[in-house]
């Protein structure tokens, strides 16, 4: 084969003429997956446990083909492209031939050309016949192994979440079916018309499944009405009677899912609009040219029919109610896979020995979940019944049977469980041929026993009779009653007693929660999304956290609160966690909470990347200490040394009880929140708020805003009148740029200054105007420390609300008396890290595209800032390492466009300096492929290799180029994990 780039065995690469050197099943599935598509070798991105010489886990990255000159862009190489985008695995494929090599995108679909024709030229990244030819470092084998290939700028842009099989094909079909419901000739109920459309899917599903010599499973039932398509017989008049013969070969309800009366109305209907989708050569959005052939339909997973009817459910609720569905959110399929290989990984097929691993989903929907575990089961199945080089999935029978006895769902929506079995079906026909599907197959009604419509909790009740249990109970439970009901219409108390959940009293009643401690009745193992702020950043749930954590072995919390904003819809922006859980008493030392950032393959819904720095250990005893409730809250700002700065600042008095000793010695010092306007209990009048000037604003220096009167004339709390005279000290309950709002007035032309609950106050009595004036000017001085406090401790900033704050955030401020102004002063160390948090980590949860605040994160660090980073982490192995002439100090940066290598050394003082060097490619090579000090480096964002070097004993740190990663918060941290090394190494 002709030399790949800089693809070796030892970076990922796998040829397919040597299937036998892959190194774990996810490699030596899908070397037997592609196999019909003729690729000759893959380059596999691997994930590593630190010290393993073997990956548990591979993802492919790259598939290389040989091809004969003039294949680009030929026919066949359409057909090709269209199976790789479609199967969405992929980040580019290259074609080698004789004349030419060529890098194309697999992201986008072959685009269509004027005359009608699909091309893929304008999704060429790299071409050797181009001028520029091909730049090896921009496809390097690094790039893919530590998922940065798509953070390169000039790449970043040829990436869209729009072009992804789900969504490209999802838009179409959301304006098909919107195109359907106001057809005038079609005239059928939007259920009816969802219903044709994902039986359609199917349809098209099973006439892409073909054998060798290219004749499709559907193939004999069309050649009795002499048709070779379904868009055929819908226009022939004949749909209705497909559908009869499919349910009736089939059986299981399949196709049967329609009335009596919705056949008739759809046997009276003109359905040429039906005919044209099918055949797909008209796009109703454009009237233009839209075919199929950008599809490959036997590629697309099974999961894209979930999302159709999720989808539709959605746009049905909008069009009907105004309003999205509460209690109905379609789970992406990157987050779905994230959590099945965390809970069902491939590397662990010995759980199926048995061909019994009872799953099930206790909120299934349209059956996202389900489907991706019984894949995962049939992987098992044939990694158990396989050799290397002879993979076998099962037949027909087994893959059936491994189904009915292994996965089960419940929900409420009858037409969910529907989709779901529908989903279910199309992922057993996967992997069957054409005769097989045909001649052995018939369906059992999974509904009956399988996929159940019924409520949960009642559903439970029965379960709990029949002593049922299963290995795992995963799923995305719904956080909000359905639209329409009441919550104790579902959340029975008479069921709920019968139940006798373990823990009664749940925070805020919370739904998802019932979920997770019902799902507890019946699990030996959990993963369930619950809403983040109802678990981990709210105070008042402590006493369930506490119990949680004691009584469940609780692993893993998978935290995607920073995404919360485009994880799902772009209006719900409910932060989440994904709870692992094993249903015995906690017997680990911690829990690892897993912060999960935005990045482009993130922002792009293609998969999460998790580096080093997302991880962190939860000692139990901090997790079940009401005083640290907020270290959840630490590492969702970067973790490391924050926390034992906001846990010093914890034990100073905080500023209600400094207020509350003011009240002591004069009771006319109050601290209150606003009044809210609205209808009182009697018709008086709160004269001394009605008509008063209003605060409505606090600018940047502290000048309180009242260019409005208060025109409510009644409220809810008006407040003691006391709080809105003079003096007065004013804070807006919002996060400024680097400060809190507050301002203070002595004097005002009028008695009163009024404020709602969008502001508090600190009112003093005029005697004391100058002890207000200090709480002020301590507000001023440490402006930064109290944001810093209040991102840290607040339950609803950069949670539920990006900005906003409440007064119990304000409580907690750490304020000891006047004479003790040292203990607030931040050292060197603490003012770095309130530095990173403030210009930095503020902004985690913010876009990452160019003109966002998020961008900040990901902008390539300066030379200045990586100068900074040596210094910082220096410093503080320094206090420690220190000896006569020998120190730490930073030596040589080396930036590409791809990375940055420092080096940093211990030895004699002055024989390093930082400098801008140069190492050649293969001296790079060499540091990155290291596998005695870093085995499985290559595959992971961020590289700590030590090597003794012209007498320094040195640390070489790899990393991306993003600022992130090169942070002052980020040298303490592995300065700190470097210090542990070193220690347990002896030093």
């Amino acid at each position: 084969m002709t030399t790949i780039l800089d693809y070796t065995e030892k970076n990922g690469l796998v040829l397919c003429a040597n299937a036998g050197s892959a190194q774990n099943n996810n490699e030596v599935l899908y070397l037997h997956e592609v196999n019909k598509l003729g690729v000759d070798a893959v380059l596999f991105r691997r994930y590593y446990i630190e010290g393993d010489e073997k990956p548990y886990r591979s993802e492919p990255s790259v598939c290389i083909f040989n091809k004969p000159n003039n294949f680009f862009n030929t026919e066949e190489h359409i057909k090709l492209h269209a199976a790789l985008w479609s199967a969405a695995k992929n980040e580019i494929y290259i074609i080698n031939s004789t004349d030419r090599q060529d890098i194309v995108n697999a992201r986008k679909p072959a685009e269509l050309k004027n005359d009608g024709n699909l091309s893929v030229e304008n999704l060429l990244l790299a071409s050797s016949i181009a001028i520029q030819g091909i730049n090896k470092e921009k496809f390097s084998a690094y790039l893919f192994g530590s998922g940065t290939f798509w953070e390169q700028p000039e790449f970043e842009r040829k990436l869209d979440e729009k072009n992804s099989p789900y969504i490209f094909l999802l838009d179409y079909l959301m304006t098909v079916r919107k195109t359907f419901l106001g057809s005038h000739s079609l005239k059928l109920k939007p259920e009816t018309i969802d219903k044709l459309l994902v039986t359609s899917i199917l349809i098209k599903f099973l006439e892409e499944i073909t054998d060798d010599k290219g004749k499709h499973t559907l193939r004999s039932l069309y050649k009795k009405y002499k048709i070779s398509t379904f868009a055929e017989a819908v226009e022939q008049g004949y749909c209705v009677t497909i559908l009869k013969e499919l349910a009736n070969e089939f059986n299981g309800k399949i196709f049967d899912n329609f009335s009596e009366d919705e056949k008739i109305k759809i046997n009276k209907a003109n359905l040429t609009i039906l005919g044209n989708f099918l055949r797909a050569n008209i796009d109703v959005r454009t009237n233009q040219m839209f075919i199929w052939e950008q599809y490959s339909f036997k590629h697309l997973p099974a999961e894209i029919i979930s999302a159709v009817y999720e989808n539709f459910i959605q746009a049905e609720a909008v069009r009907t109610l105004g309003e999205r569905e509460k209690g109905v959110v379609y789970t992406p399929v990157h987050l779905v896979n994230l959590l099945i290989d965390e809970i069902m990984p491939l590397d662990k097929p010995e759980n199926f020995k048995t061909n019994s691993f009872k799953i099930l989903d206790p909120a299934c929907g349209s059956g996202v979940f389900l489907v991706a575990a019984y894949k995962r089961l049939l992987q098992w199945w044939a990694i158990n019944n396989s050799t290397q080089n002879n993979i076998q999935y099962p037949n027909s029978k087994t893959a059936q049977k491994i189904l009915e006895d292994n996965i089960f769902g419940v929900d409420v929506k009858k037409t969910a469980t529907l989709v779901s079995v529908f989903s279910l079906t199309t992922a057993l026909l996967d992997k069957l041929t054409p005769q097989e599907i045909w001649n052995n197959l018939k369906f059992k009604d999974l509904s009956q026993k399988n996929i159940q419509h019924n409520s949960f909790f009642d559903w439970a009740i029965d379960a709990k009779k029949q002593g049922k249990s299963f290995d795992l109970i995963i799923g995305n439970p719904p956080f909000n009653i359905e639209t329409g009901k009441k919550k104790n219409e579902v959340l029975n108390e008479s069921v709920l007693n019968e139940l006798n959940f373990k823990h009664k009293k749940l925070p805020d009643n919370n739904f998802a929660l019932h979920f997770f401690e019902g799902a507890m009745l019946f699990a030996k193992k959990v993963c369930l999304i619950i809403p983040a702020n109802a678990l981990l950043y709210n105070k008042a749930a402590q006493v369930y956290r506490n119990q949680i954590f004691t009584d469940y072995s609780i692993q893993k919390i998978f935290d995607f609160t920073h995404l919360r904003r485009d994880l799902f819809h772009k209006t719900a922006d409910t932060p989440i966690v994904a709870v692992v859980a094993e249903n015995k008493p906690f017997e680990h030392k911690a829990i690892e909470h897993i912060v999960i950032k935005r990045t482009i393959s993130s922002e792009k819904k293609l998969r999460f990347e998790i580096d080093y720095y997302d991880h962190f250990q939860v000692p139990l005893n901090w997790a079940t200490d009401e005083t640290k409730h907020f270290i959840w809250k630490s590492n969702l700002l970067g973790g490391g040394r924050l926390f034992q700065l906001i846990n010093r600042l914890s034990f100073l008095t905080n500023l209600e009880d400094f207020i509350d000793f003011k009240r002591v010695t004069n009771d006319e010092w109050v601290y209150e929140v606003g009044y809210e306007a609205g209808a009182a209990k009697k018709d008086d009048i709160v004269h001394y708020i009605y008509g008063q000037d209003k605060v409505t604003d606090i600018d940047e220096k502290g000048t309180i805003v009242s260019n409005e009167k208060e025109k409510s004339k009644h409220f809810y709390r008006p407040k003691n009148e006391t709080l809105f005279t003079l003096p007065l000290l004013v804070i807006h309950k919002k996060i400024g740029d680097k400060f809190l709002p507050i301002g203070i007035k002595q004097r005002h032309h009028k008695p009163h200054l009024v404020f709602n609950s969008s502001f508090v106050g600190i009112h003093a009595p005029r005697s004391e105007y100058s002890e207000l004036k200090k709480i002020y000017e301590r507000f001023k001085e440490n402006a930064e420390t109290y944001l810093l406090w209040i991102l840290n401790k607040s339950s609803s900033a950069m949670i539920s609300q990006e900005t906003a704050i409440k007064k119990t955030d304000l409580d907690t401020l750490p304020f000891p008396s006047f004479d003790q102004n040292e203990y607030l002063t931040l050292t060197t160390t603490e003012v770095k890290i309130r530095e990173d948090v403030l210009n930095y980590y503020i902004h985690l949860g913010k876009a990452i595209s160019e003109n966002s605040a998020g961008a900040t994160l990901h902008r390539k660090a300066a030379p200045k800032q990586l100068k900074e980073f040596g210094k910082t982490f220096c410093d503080a192995l320094n206090e420690i390492y220190s000896k006569d002439d020998k120190i730490w100090q930073p030596g040589a940066v080396t930036q590409t466009d791809q990375f940055t290598i420092y080096q940093l050394g211990f030895g004699v003082k002055g024989g390093l300096s930082y400098h801008f060097g140069h190492l050649p490619n293969s001296a790079i090579q060499s540091l990155i492929e290291n596998r005695y000090s870093n085995s499985g480096a290559i595959y992971t964002r961020i590289i700590r290799l030590y090597k003794h070097l012209d007498g320094y004993d040195c640390v070489f740190f790899i990393k991306p180029n993003a600022q992130r990663y090169w942070l002052n918060s980020i040298a303490l941290r592995d300065a700190d994990d470097t210090f542990i090394n070193l220690k347990n190494a002896g030093f």
